[in-house]
């Protein structure tokens, strides 16, 4: 889990955020830290492809959901 959390930080500090979603990023108002953040949108958009059968197959949302 560490390195997912620093991979998606090293992403946010190396440009592979848009302007616009570095916007909406930092203007997010939470409780706690943001860096779960990330790690939903991108669990949110495998699930949204698998539903649409983009991935068509659950074995293959698995692998996704794993990747390290």
């Amino acid at each position: 889990m560490a390195s997912l959390v620093m991979h998606i930080m090293l992403s946010y500090f190396s440009g592979l955020m848009t302007k616009n979603e570095q916007d909406i990023f930092d203007n997010l108002k939470t409780g706690s830290n943001k860096y779960y953040i990330p790690l939903v949108w991108a669990t949110t958009l495998i699930s949204r492809a698998r539903k649409e059968d983009r991935i068509h197959t659950d074995f293959g949302k698995i692998q996704l959901l794993q990747a390290r």
